[in-house]
């Protein structure tokens, strides 16, 4: 053991010497924890935003087959006949507890995207305690006025208090911000549902959020919603709604972080082949002056592994530190694509660079650094002693 830490510590001690190398391995090795970093966050932002999302006590009532939203409809005769239906609570002023949304997806322009604006009933607001004015003030009843997700804005920096945005030719003004704990609604702009319907021209509904005397009433519900004649409607919990609204993204994600980083990370494998036996070559009369006055094969392949681990290690700091400083806090907004000729929905993410994440990165590096002095190590910890003195 004493002669591996010896023999490590000369190895370290000379990397100044072979600095451009040194840095070489330890930038690839850095570039491909900083990718494999941000896929996580981002993955793991878009898993807690979902879990944040939905209440077991909420219901969500859509057209039969409809795989989004934005992709369902609901005459106001199908709506009002939710309204009797058993399971549903009562506001505090009596009124049930339902409310009747449309949902618009609004291009901002080239640079900016899509923003999903939410049409809501006045019980909407009620339905939602989550929902928090921070900015400005709430949207009247009957005008065109705007309130937007905190998420929204930051990645949207123009949806502003007293700005304007068109949506079909109509100018709205925004004059809140909201929050809801960082979930799905924080990337979305309320308006008032009826004025939305009417300034767009839809008769329609895209769906109805209903809160539920309780989370066990939930089968009742669902019952009573598919045994409407002729109505052909489907309720579905809220919480669950969005755990499967966040699949198609996930998985994107996850082959982004896997797929894509284990590519790079066979690239920056080969890399640091190539330059450990650059650094071994180097050190060949050296090593072989080590064998020569008693120091074994086994601790000089040892001490060379530790030695670039050491290097995947630094890499792998680096990596980590640009990506919490690029990433942490910041806003991303991923967008969902409903299929061939469907609409989009989008979602802004608040990123956020967990310690397991690093960790993960961190034994991705080491297993790069592993692998790439495993074969140089071995070859000049064999070669032979006369060899290597011949070389000198």
């Amino acid at each position: 053991m004493s002669e591996i830490l010896q023999i490590t510590l000369v190895g370290l001690r000379s990397i100044p010497r072979r600095l451009g190398e040194s840095c070489e391995v330890a930038i690839g090795i850095g570039c491909v924890v900083w990718v494999l970093v941000m896929a996580l966050a981002m993955l793991g932002s878009l898993t807690n935003t979902i879990r944040t999302t939905g209440h077991p006590d909420r219901a969500l009532v859509l057209r039969n087959g409809a795989v989004a939203e934005s992709l369902s409809s609901l005459a106001r005769d199908e709506v009002a006949r939710l309204r009797s239906l058993p399971g549903i609570a009562r506001l505090q002023g009596g009124d049930v507890a339902m409310s009747a949304e449309v949902l618009i997806s609004v291009m901002l322009g080239d640079v900016h995207g899509l923003v999903l604006v939410r049409g809501l009933a006045a019980a909407g607001f009620e339905l939602r305690p989550e929902l928090a004015l921070v900015e400005g003030r709430m949207l009247e009843q009957g005008k065109h006025e705007l309130i937007v997700g905190r998420l929204a804005q930051r990645s949207t920096p123009s949806l502003a208090i007293g700005s304007h945005l068109r949506v079909n030719a109509v100018d709205w003004r925004i004059v809140g911000v909201f929050e809801s704990g960082g979930d799905v609604h924080e990337s979305e702009i309320l308006a008032d549902g009826p004025t939305l319907m009417a300034a767009v021209g839809r008769d329609e509904f895209s769906s109805a959020t209903v809160r539920l005397t309780s989370a066990q009433d939930f089968e009742t519900f669902r019952g009573a919603v598919s045994s409407i004649p002729g109505a052909n409607l489907a309720a579905e919990r809220e919480s669950a709604y969005y755990e499967g609204q966040s699949e198609t993204m996930s998985r994107l994600v996850s082959i982004v972080a896997y797929v894509v980083c284990t590519i790079m990370a066979i690239g920056a494998t080969c890399g640091a082949l190539n330059m450990t036996y650059s650094i071994v070559e180097a050190r060949t009369t050296e090593v072989a002056t080590l064998r020569a006055i008693g120091f074994g094969a086994t601790p000089i392949m040892v001490s060379i592994l530790a030695e670039s681990t050491v290097l995947a290690i630094i890499g792998a700091s680096l990596g980590a530190l640009l990506a919490w400083v690029v990433g942490d806090g910041n806003a991303f907004a991923a967008t969902q694509f409903l299929g061939p000729g469907a609409s989009v929905n989008q979602l802004t993410l608040r990123l956020e660079v967990a310690a397991e994440h690093v960790a993960f990165g961190m034994l991705w590096a080491c297993a790069i650094g592993l692998i790439g002095a495993s074969l140089p190590g071995y070859r000049i910890a064999r070669s032979p002693i006369a060899r290597g003195l011949q070389v000198a």
